[in-house]
This record gives C-alpha cells, structure tokens and sequence, in this order.
C-alpha cells in the first residue's frame, strides 16, 4: 500500500512540474464544462421544463455527473485501454511480479491528477445547484454519498468488458460507443425515449450516477422499486467486473504470458 500512495503523490508533483500544461488544460476544462451548463440554459430558454425537471435540477443532475465522471477517470480510466496497455504489450507481466494487488497498482499507475480540477469545479456547481433548489443539507450529503455505487458502477461495467480483453485483444474499441452512450447521462433520463430510457436504467444503468438520485430528492422516482434497488446493482456490477478481472490477471499469469 505505500508503493501505491507514493506513486500517487508522484503523479501529484509530476503533475504540479509542469504548471503551463495544467493550466491550458484547467483553463480548457473550464471552457468545456461552463460550454455544457449554456447549453442547458439555452435549452431552458425556450423550454420551460424537461419532463418535469428545472433548470436548477437539470444543473444538480449535470454536477453529479461531471463528478462521479470526473472520479471514474482520475483513478480507472485504465479500463478503456486495458487490452491494448496491458494485454496486448504484455506488461501485465510486471505487474503480476510485483507484491501488490493488480488493480491497485494499476489504478495508482494510472492516477491522473488534472482529473481532481474537474471534480472540483463540479462540487463548487454542485454547491450552487444545491442553493438554488433550496435543497436540505441532508439531501446534499445523501447526493453526495450516492456518487459512491454509480461510480463503482461505471468502473464494474468497463472491468466487465475489460475482463475480455484476454480473449478479444481488441476489445478496446468497444468503448467509443459506450462513451457516447454515457454522454446521455448528463441529462434526465425521462426525456428520452421509452428503449432508450431501458438501456440506461438497466443494460447501462448509467441514469444511476445523476439521474436517479436526484429524481428521489426532488420527489419525481416514478418507481420506488428501482430508486432502491439501483444502488445494489451499482455494487453488484462492481463486484462481478472486479471478480473478473482478477480471473484474467490469474489466467494471464498461469498462460506464461
């Protein structure tokens, strides 16, 4: 475990070393992120509600999102390269040789600190979405604590495919698609239509990062049901994707490769 906290306060100096890189890239990340809440205003100008929701509650929705993403990619954006960092160059090997856990070593190897600004300027939107909504301190912790299972969501569903990456070396290009698909969870999920509303409830539950807990704050969970049982899939598919990955670090170790 300290092998994996240094290396983490590594990649933090590393990181701070190079002050004009971080500060192109905070400066971008801030145009990205204030260019995405504008569109929601622009829509809100003629549209007065998304299926209920408001503007205020479209912006809570939008920096849950961008936070949970935002931790998704800091610690395990190595899933979507997985096959092609690890598999297919084989240095997965020397990760195997070392006597720590696979996947945190990798998610340590993998830390990207810039990430951390995103997080940040999501909690400060975050904190005036919360103001604005008039929403309790409670409410706003609870939000906060369910970042938690849609996150390890996010990460269960790539260790999933990652996983396969022993028997389809290509298995990387599958994740374009899939990020796309993610892109619709920055919105409320009601607005789509009814087999799209399935996918991301269910095949990829991505409404579980924002889109749900928000919509049992606000009183608008149509089904109480899936409010209480999402949170559980969220953890289980965590725990299947983790499972795996571990089958395919042991069977990579066991092939010699």
């Amino acid at each position: 475990m300290s092998y994996i906290y240094g290396n983490i306060i590594f990649k933090l100096k590393a990181s701070l070393s190079y002050g004009g890189d971080s500060l192109t890239w905070i400066i971008s990340n801030i145009l990205r992120i204030f260019t995405e809440i504008f569109i929601i205003f622009l829509l809100f100008l003629y549209i007065p509600q998304l299926k209920d929701f408001k503007f205020e509650e479209c912006v809570l929705i939008y920096s849950i999102y961008n936070m949970s993403v935002s931790i998704f990619y800091c610690f395990f954006s190595w899933t979507l390269f997985f096959s092609s960092s690890y598999i297919i160059s084989g240095k997965l090997s020397n990760v195997i040789l070392k006597p720590v856990n696979p996947f945190l070593f990798i998610s340590a190897q993998s830390f990207e600190p810039s990430e951390l600004f995103s997080f940040i300027v999501g909690f400060v939107i975050f904190i005036y979405a919360v103001i604005i909504s008039h929403i309790s301190l409670i409410d706003a912790f609870f939000l906060i604590l369910l970042i938690i299972p849609g996150i390890l969501m996010l990460l269960g569903i790539f260790l999933i495919i990652a996983s396969l990456a022993k028997y389809i070396p290509k298995i990387d290009e599958s994740f374009t698609p899939l990020m796309s698909i993610l892109n619709y969870a920055q919105y409320p999920t009601t607005i789509y239509p009814g087999f799209i509303k399935f996918i991301l409830t269910w095949l990829l539950p991505y409404s579980l990062i924002a889109f749900y807990p928000v919509a049992l704050i606000m009183g608008k969970a149509s089904n109480g049901i899936v409010m209480f049982f999402l949170p559980f899939y969220g953890f289980l598919l965590f725990i299947i994707g983790y499972l795996l990955f571990n089958r395919t670090v042991k069977n990579y170790q066991s092939t010699g490769n």
